[in-house]
């Protein structure tokens, strides 16, 4: 830690610095400590915390009280040195869903199996992620050919390709959130970063990129834990800014950055999921 500036402090001194109510509450709050925890700089950026579900927002200096807000979908919650604005969105439920179905001792499909069926998958179908037949249904596989077929789109043949268009369209729902977010904070918006478990599966992260045209950086796979950790830092004075914070999030895990490509491509799939959407 003393690469990164951090200081030690001994185990007996007393706080070096008092903590907010407003700062201590966020410590007990999981998506505020993620967000803390943020391996970015600047501040026109994006965050998804990516993992059987998906927080997606923005750092705010105060929270956007316009009603067009909460229509979207979208909240205001407070964090470490300020506010973000957020919303929920499906996240990899429905590859864990399709995996609880398919994988057996006779006729193994793991993760590792699931993504690479994927990856060889032509892209197909989108469909929109937040319909609620597909929240909690009884045979995830069964619900998502019929959601596809209603849109009068083909259903994908093949689980790989199923899979790839679960990721797809998450990775557009992604994309058409952002542009909602812009919308609703006049912000610009230049990278986007990935915490959470969902930094593992590296196509998600790609396909992010495409759908949003711009940078993913993704990085800190338990980034709950570390920023509630780092927080505590913070109170005891062994870190002195939340930009501190970050950076030794950021240079303790490392990132992995994605380009966006085929942009051609992933111009006519926005259009068809703001369709939808």
């Amino acid at each position: 830690l003393s690469s990164t500036g951090v200081t030690s402090s001994p185990a007996a001194s007393p706080p070096s610095r008092v903590v907010s109510p407003r700062q201590a509450t966020s410590v007990a709050r999981v998506c505020a400590a993620a967000v803390a925890a943020v391996p970015a700089e600047g501040k026109n950026w994006a965050f998804i915390s990516c993992g059987t579900w998906s927080i997606l927002g923005t750092l705010l200096e105060a929270p956007v009280t316009d009603v067009k807000v909460l229509r979207r979908g979208f909240t205001n919650e407070p964090t470490v040195g300020g506010w973000y604005m957020c919303r929920n969105i499906q996240g990899l439920w429905m590859v864990q869903q399709l995996r609880a179905k398919w994988d057996h001792s006779s006729d193994p499909w793991d993760y590792p199996q699931i993504t690479a069926a994927a990856v060889a998958a032509p892209s197909g179908p989108v469909f929109r992620v937040g319909d609620p037949s597909i929240m909690a249904p009884h045979d995830m596989e069964a619900a998502l050919g019929k959601l596809i077929k209603s849109t009068g789109q083909k259903p994908p043949a093949g689980r790989g390709a199923l899979v790839r268009s679960v990721l797809e369209s998450l990775a557009l729902e992604y994309s058409h959130s952002v542009a909602v977010m812009r919308e609703l904070t006049g912000k610009t918006i230049d990278a986007v970063y990935i915490v959470g478990g969902g930094i593992k599966n590296h196509l998600l992260c790609q396909l992010t990129a495409n759908a949003c045209g711009l940078p993913v950086h993704a990085g800190v796979d338990q980034c709950t834990a570390v920023g509630n950790a780092l927080i505590q830092a913070l109170a005891i004075g062994a870190v002195k800014s939340v930009d501190q914070i970050r950076r030794v999030a950021g240079e303790s895990f490392g990132l992995h950055t994605y380009q966006p490509t085929a942009q051609g491509e992933w111009d006519a799939k926005r259009k068809v999921y703001a369709e939808l959407a």
